[in-house]
């Protein structure tokens, strides 16, 4: 007789469902832990800025993206760069 045999038939799920649980619960405890990181590395760099910027020469300014912002410059940039003006010759 197997070991698993001798256990009652909802033994197994009742045994999986708790370790599903438990990963659920440690995958959200990692995500949190993980965007505390980035925060507090978002706080470090924003410290930084006022030495930044002293040390910047006066003919540049400095200015803080948002990624829609990042993003959007970088779409804008390719669109500029390589997008051929369409004449309304050529429909």
């Amino acid at each position: 007789m197997r070991v698993e045999d001798s256990q009652p038939s909802n033994w197994r799920a009742n045994t999986d469902a708790s370790v599903a649980s438990r990963e659920h619960a440690d995958l959200h405890r990692r995500a949190g832990d993980r965007r505390k990181a980035i925060r507090d590395a978002g706080q470090g760099v924003r410290a930084l800025f006022p030495e930044l910027e002293r040390n910047l020469p006066p003919s540049m300014k400095m200015k803080v993206l948002t990624i829609h912002q990042v993003i959007q410059s970088s779409i804008d940039e390719v669109e500029r760069r390589w997008a051929k003006p369409c004449s309304s010759s050529s429909w």
